[in-house]
C-alpha cells in the first residue's frame, strides 16, 4: 500500500505552532552588535579600541553574567547608556575594568543597569595620564603586621601572612593605597578605617557590597575606596574624573550622610569622590551640574574655599605635604 510521506516538521518548532519568542536577552545582545549602536559605540570610544571587540565583550559579559535573568526584565534605555558610558570612558564590561549591575526600580516594575568602573579600570585609566608609574591598594586584617607613622612613614609598612586564608587573619580593618609617581614621589595617605568605608559605601545604593557579612567582593570596594581616596593627591586627568563621576553616579552617593554633626563636608570624602580639583584647587569637573547629577550635591563655592588647599605653583611633592598638613573632618 502507498504511503504519503509526512511533510516534515519546521525546524526549531514543533509543526502548526508559532516560533519560540526571542527573549530579551536575544534582542539586547542583537541591538548590541547591530550597524547602528556600532556607529555610537565608534564615537563613544577613545582612538584605537576596536568597536567589533568592544561589542562583543559587552555581549559576552551580558550573556555570562550572574545576573542574567534580572536582563530579561529590564529598562533598555538604561543599559544602552551604560554600554555608551563604559565606552567613553574606555574601560571594557569584561568584570575586571568594569562591570553592569542590575538595580530594581519599583516604579518602572523592572531592573534599570548601572554601570561601575572597578579596580583594575580606576588603576588603567590613572596610570594612563602619564605621571602615575604604580598604584597599589590593599586591605588589612586584625592580625596582619602592619604599621603607618604619617610624617615619618613614607609608606605603611604591611607584612600579612599570605599563606592563611583571608578568614583566619581575623577580620578586615582597614584599607590602603600608595601612589608612585614617575619622578619619584611617593603618595600615601593616612589608611581609611571600617567606619569611614561604611559610611561610604552606606551613603550610596550599594551598600552590602562594602559589608564583609554581605558582599562576596566587598575587598574590590574597599580597595576602590582606598584608590579614590588617594587619587585626590595625584593630578587629575580629564579621563580619571570622567570615571570618578561614572562611579559616583552608578552608586548615587548622598553626600548628605557624608557630613559629620556640625554640618560640614568631610574633606577627605568629598575629595576621595571627585568633588575638588586634584592639587590646584580648581572644580573638578568644570562645569555646574544640576541637582539631578549626584556630583553637583556635594560642595558650595564657599566650601570649596574653605577645604581645597591653594597649592597653585607647587610641584607635586609639595602639593602632597601641603594638603596633609591641612585640618582634616572625619566621619
Amino acid at each position: 500500500m502507498n504511503q504519503q510521506a509526512a511533510a516534515p516538521a519546521r525546524q526549531g518548532h514543533p509543526e502548526g505552532q508559532p516560533p519560540a519568542k526571542e527573549n530579551a536577552i536575544e534582542t539586547i545582545c542583537k541591538s548590541l552588535t547591530n550597524d547602528v549602536f556600532k556607529k555610537q559605540l565608534e564615537a563613544a570610544l577613545p582612538p584605537g579600541i576596536s568597536v567589533e571587540r568592544y561589542a562583543r565583550t559587552a555581549v559576552n559579559a551580558i550573556q555570562m553574567h550572574p545576573q542574567k535573568d534580572k536582563f530579561n526584565n529590564c529598562d533598555k534605555n538604561t543599559l544602552f547608556l551604560s554600554v555608551q558610558k563604559a565606552a567613553a570612558d574606555g574601560l571594557s564590561l569584561d568584570g575586571r575594568e568594569a562591570t553592569l549591575v542590575a538595580f530594581w526600580n519599583k516604579t518602572k516594575n523592572k531592573n534599570d543597569i548601572a554601570y561601575f568602573p572597578m579596580v583594575q579600570g580606576l588603576v588603567k585609566v590613572a596610570r594612563n595620564s602619564g605621571e602615575i608609574a604604580n598604584i597599589k591598594a590593599h586591605v588589612v586584617y586584625m592580625n596582619d603586621e602592619f604599621r603607618f607613622i604619617p610624617g615619618q612613614d613614607s609608606e605603611p609598612f604591611f607584612n600579612p601572612d599570605w599563606k592563611v586564608a583571608p578568614s583566619a587573619r581575623g577580620d578586615a580593618i582597614l584599607a590602603f593605597c600608595v601612589i608612585e609617581m614617575k619622578d619619584g614621589t611617593i603618595l600615601a595617605p593616612e589608611p581609611i578605617h571600617k567606619e569611614r568605608i561604611m559610611a561610604i559605601g552606606n551613603a550610596g545604593k550599594n551598600g552590602n557590597q562594602y559589608d564583609p557579612t554581605k558582599g562576596p567582593h566587598f575587598t574590590e570596594w574597599w580597595k576602590k575606596t582606598a584608590i579614590k581616596n588617594a587619587l585626590k593627591y595625584a593630578p587629575k586627568s580629564s579621563e580619571l574624573l570622567s570615571v570618578e563621576n561614572s562611579d559616583n553616579e552608578a552608586q548615587e552617593f548622598d553626600f548628605e550622610k557624608l557630613r559629620d554633626v556640625t554640618g560640614q563636608p568631610p574633606r577627605e570624602d568629598l575629595n576621595s569622590f571627585g568633588k575638588s580639583a586634584a592639587i590646584a584647587g580648581e572644580s573638578a569637573t568644570g562645569v555646574e551640574l544640576q541637582p539631578s547629577e549626584p556630583v553637583g550635591q556635594v560642595v558650595s563655592a564657599e566650601h570649596e574655599k574653605e577645604y581645597v588647599p591653594a597649592n597653585e605653583g607647587l610641584n607635586t611633592q609639595q602639593a602632597y605635604e601641603a594638603s596633609q598638613n591641612q585640618p582634616s573632618i572625619k566621619i
